[in-house]
């Protein structure tokens, strides 16, 4: 329940305050080195070449103008894209639990959830815990699935 729940408050967070510029380059420098991952064999880079040719994507094609659609990205680009499409109250969860009735009922009391602790946090992250552990869960009835495992992949 306090995943939820820090779920829910990071997206906030992020909504109203955005990514600072030294975290959007480091954001960027990941994707730059991430996406080099996806032409790595012939046939991924013959799968992409295919999609180019079908989508009429002009040379050099996706892949290759990918990482200089990164670099052109801003921080105030990316901070107007956080703002536009995300909301902390329009989450969905997938939650694999033993006891899915007893946790729907948590959910729908929205009762406080605390976090323990193996070793003794600095004060000022127990003090933002304890903030969290006590946010309301805006969930209705309705918004509950209650799946049987052998469904949950169909």
């Amino acid at each position: 329940m306090f995943a939820i729940r820090a779920a829910r408050h990071e997206v906030q967070a992020l909504v109203d305050h955005g990514m600072t510029p030294a975290a959007v380059e480091a954001s960027k420098q990941f994707l730059r080195d991430y996406v080099g991952t996806w032409g790595t064999t012939l046939a991924r880079r013959l799968g992409y070449a295919v999609d180019d040719a079908f989508y009429g994507i002009p040379a050099p094609g996706y892949l290759t103008s990918l990482r200089a659609a990164i670099d052109r990205v801003t921080p105030q680009q990316v901070n107007d894209a956080i703002r536009r499409h995300l909301r902390s109250d329009g989450l969905y969860l997938v939650v694999v639990t033993a006891d899915a009735a007893a946790f729907k009922d948590k959910l729908l009391r929205s009762a406080p959830s605390p976090i323990t602790y193996n070793a003794e946090p600095a004060a000022e992250l127990r003090a933002e815990d304890a903030v969290i552990g006590s946010l309301p869960l805006t969930v209705r009835d309705a918004d509950i699935t209650i799946l049987p495992i052998d469904r949950v992949f169909q």
